[in-house]
């Protein structure tokens, strides 16, 4: 049982730590990304995305 608590306690953090990082005041553009490109089904987990800065 004490094996259990463990494992669900380390996904509890992993899951809280995602969450924070989805608010608006930390967001993570990184991993914004990667949901955007799960949940629409743009591009794949290989791919590479370059960004250019001009306008």
């Amino acid at each position: 049982m004490q094996t259990q608590m463990v494992t669900l306690t380390t996904e509890y953090d992993s899951l809280n730590d995602r969450v924070a990082r989805l608010r608006p005041e930390t967001l993570d553009p990184d991993l914004l990304d990667e949901y955007s490109i799960q949940m629409l089904g743009h591009g794949s987990a290989r791919g590479i995305i370059l960004l250019d800065d001009k306008g």
